[in-house]
């Protein structure tokens, strides 16, 4: 199954989320196009990396 690396989520001051998604980074095994998009697309929040970087121009609302 693919791993799609390039998601994370980072805690803001305020205690909620964010997901930051980056565009790529991928770690591929032999994998059907059904398990690319699912590997893409609906990691489970529990299993993202915990990140503290946002991109300079993020403004918490």
């Amino acid at each position: 199954m693919a791993k799609f690396t390039g998601i994370s989520k980072v805690k803001l001051n305020n205690g909620k989320y964010v997901v930051r998604v980056t565009d790529g980074d991928m770690e591929f095994d032999p994998i059907t196009e059904q398990e690319y998009r699912f590997a893409a697309f609906k990691p489970e929040f529990e299993d993202l990396q915990e990140s503290t970087w946002l991109p300079p121009s993020y403004k918490e609302s």
